[in-house]
């Protein structure tokens, strides 16, 4: 019954008709946090989330969920700050994985994004998405035969109709208009 309140608050706050609560306590953040979230509203759940991490920021639960929260919520800026901290726990974690190389081609930091995207591929034979970050990120530093033997690793069956997609949009991103329609 005490939940009651706190998600009304969420509930009034999330309809704009209410101040967003103070809670002195990361439990009264969470729970606040998980009402939101139970009613829809990623960006309030997010923000009370991160008020629990920030009271107990070792708490890897909290950590990863407010991590994904972020990204739900659209805070890119949030979910990259957060980024390094999950993958730091946990290199397997695809999500951080993926954001953290979002984070490595939008700095133009392709040989850390190559790296990130190889180590992805040993952790998952047949992962497609490091396959391509890898071959974009060939793109990137202008070297279009290395990016086609990245895209030559994946199994053909299995791609096929991203396979030639990828090929043609490098060719064409790389000034090659002639090798991209024979893609």
């Amino acid at each position: 019954l005490a939940f009651v309140p706190v998600a009304q608050l969420v509930a009034q706050q999330a309809e704009g008709r209410g101040t967003t609560p103070r809670f002195s306590s990361s439990a009264g953040a969470y729970l606040a946090g998980r009402a939101a979230r139970t009613a829809g509203d990623p960006v309030t759940s997010a923000d009370f989330m991160a008020r629990a991490l920030r009271g107990d920021p070792n708490q890897m639960f909290l950590l990863v969920g407010t991590f994904r929260l972020s990204i739900e919520a659209g805070d890119v800026r949030m979910a990259m700050s957060l980024a390094d901290r999950v993958y730091a726990r946990d290199v397997a974690d695809p999500v951080a994985t993926l954001v953290l190389a979002v984070r490595d081609a939008e700095t133009g930091e392709y040989g850390s994004l190559i790296d990130r995207a190889r180590e992805w591929r040993q952790r998952d034979q047949r992962a497609l998405v490091p396959v391509f970050l890898e071959a974009w990120a060939q793109a990137g530093l202008g070297d279009g035969e290395a990016a086609m033997a990245a895209l030559a690793t994946v199994e053909v069956q299995r791609a096929t109709p991203w396979l030639g997609l990828e090929q043609g949009l490098i060719w064409d991103y790389l000034g090659a208009p002639d090798a991209a329609a024979e893609s």
